[in-house]
């Protein structure tokens, strides 16, 4: 194993690791995991940081699977995951840019999906609600009261998340994957309830 620091939203580390993964023709998988949470309203942000998402969530996943594809498709193997959101399919007030980058993954991954399902590469974005054990929201400021469940709102273990993603690269056109049942459930309902009507709910 070899571990790189990098600053996902730095462009001298970002570019040092693309050429560490165009070099590496072992690497079968890759799973772009770097993500952050505001956890205030959009005009609370300074322009640095909101740019610094949408490099972390958006301009350094794309540039990491362009790096990566060559190597996969001459292979014709790989694996390549991204990490979006519940909350991509429900825009919320707490932190508009992260709902809106998390929403380019999605959009982006099944495009990708139809270019690359050809030439044995498995294109996945998983779509987690609450995972503990992460600091994700505690870095963000949001009391989470030890993790417990929040009404209708679970709390997912790290693991299940993981054996849900790896279970479902084996179903053939399953790209978008949203792990916990209750997660599902609230997915569906977000995409049939009028949206006048979601907007006073946010």
């Amino acid at each position: 194993a070899e571990i790189i620091l990098a600053d996902l939203a730095n462009e001298n580390d970002v570019a040092r690791t693309e050429e560490i993964i165009k070099k590496n023709k072992k690497i079968d998988v890759l799973i772009n995991n770097a993500g952050f949470f505001f956890g205030k309203p959009f005009w609370q942000n300074d322009v640095r940081s909101l740019e610094g998402m949408i490099k972390v969530h958006i301009n350094t996943p794309v540039r990491l699977i362009l790096a990566a594809l060559p190597n996969m498709t001459l292979k014709r193997k790989g694996v390549i995951i991204n990490l979006s959101s519940l909350v991509s399919f429900m825009p919320v007030p707490q932190d508009a840019m992260y709902s809106a980058t998390k929403l380019f993954n999605n959009s982006f991954m099944e495009s990708l999906h139809v270019s690359v399902k050809d030439k044995g590469i498995k294109v996945q974005v998983l779509c987690p609600g609450f995972v503990r054990n992460t600091n994700f929201h505690e870095r963000a400021g949001m009391n989470c009261s030890g993790q417990k469940n929040w009404d209708i709102l679970p709390w997912m273990e790290p693991e299940d998340v993981v054996k849900i993603s790896v279970r479902n690269l084996k179903k053939k056109n399953k790209v978008i994957v949203i792990p916990g049942f209750r997660n599902r459930i609230i997915k569906f309902i977000i995409s049939i309830l009028p949206r006048s009507l979601y907007y006073r709910f946010a």
